[in-house]
């Protein structure tokens, strides 16, 4: 059985860390997991970690921004929390009323960061973006999952049999980048393998 850890970021997106079970999908090329289809999931937690999305505005305008719904700022959330009056109908005494409610618009591509020097947002950094990246607690990372999945034979031992030779097709910085990630892949699977020898 995959168990889920549901994540709520500050910008209101939700992200899962997975922990898989040997059921679980691996795709050998990219490293990416698949849970199996007997899942779980435990109570949504919040998070202070960036969020996974590429594309999240929250992140690209260092977690301060004004809000181009109401012009106000900062808001340091996904959604804005500034106060604005709302005219609503009373439905009982069926007159129009200010209610003092929230604009709650969501950081857009419209939205501005807030102030030129991100002085509001100093505390707050952004780490790279980390694909596929499980929990760091329990030893999971998107180099090391491949040798957990599988029997001892569905990789390679050796470095350089699963470290391709660069093709003139691809980029340096590609098969620079798969290089090493087979190589950390390889040593992992060494000494997985030296494990598994002494437990029988």
């Amino acid at each position: 059985m995959c168990h889920g850890h549901p994540r709520h970021h500050p910008c209101a997106h939700t992200s899962i860390n997975w922990h898989y079970c040997p059921s679980a999908l691996i795709d050998l090329e990219t490293g990416y997991e698949t849970p199996c289809s007997n899942t779980s999931f435990a109570a949504a937690q919040p998070t202070t970690s960036d969020c996974p999305l590429q594309n999240c505005q929250f992140k690209s305008k260092g977690g301060s921004w004004t809000c181009c719904s109401c012009q106000q700022g900062p808001n340091t959330q996904g959604w804005c929390t500034m106060p604005m009056s709302r005219m609503t109908m009373n439905p009982e005494s069926f007159s129009v009323e200010s209610v003092e409610t929230t604009c709650d618009h969501g950081c857009c591509s419209k939205c501005v960061q807030y102030g030129s020097g991100r002085d509001a947002s100093s505390e707050m950094t952004f780490s790279e973006i980390r694909k596929g990246s499980a929990s760091r607690k329990f030893g999971y990372s998107s180099a090391t999952k491949s040798h957990r999945r599988g029997s001892a034979f569905s990789l390679p031992a050796s470095g350089e049999e699963s470290t391709p030779s660069p093709s003139t097709s691809k980029s340096s910085s590609a098969s620079s980048g798969y290089k090493v990630g087979m190589e950390y892949t390889s040593s992992k699977t060494k000494s997985s393998k030296k494990s598994h020898k002494s437990k029988r």
